[in-house]
């Protein structure tokens, strides 16, 4: 299954960040193993500031989404975990 996924980086001062970013969907049918967000559909630069990047993830059905997990590495500039 294909899923797309929108982030929306904050404007406050330092919201941008450097590290890898990752989501572990969680859903009625079970768990995907996290995702590492590296390429945009939308945009080169990822997680700027004031920015949204669009990614297509590409995991087994979860069924019915009930919560998603965000999670990123702490590396480089803005890196206070989400």
């Amino acid at each position: 299954m294909i899923y797309t996924i929108h982030t929306f980086t904050g404007n406050l001062s330092a919201a941008q960040t450097l590290g890898q970013v990752s989501i572990t969907l969680k859903g009625s049918e079970g768990t995907c193993g996290p995702r590492t967000l590296r390429k945009a559909i939308n945009n080169e630069v990822l997680f700027v500031e004031g920015q949204k990047d669009t990614f297509q993830c590409v995991a087994v059905s979860v069924g019915l989404l009930k919560s998603v997990v965000i999670s990123h590495d702490a590396v480089g500039f803005g890196n206070t975990s989400i």
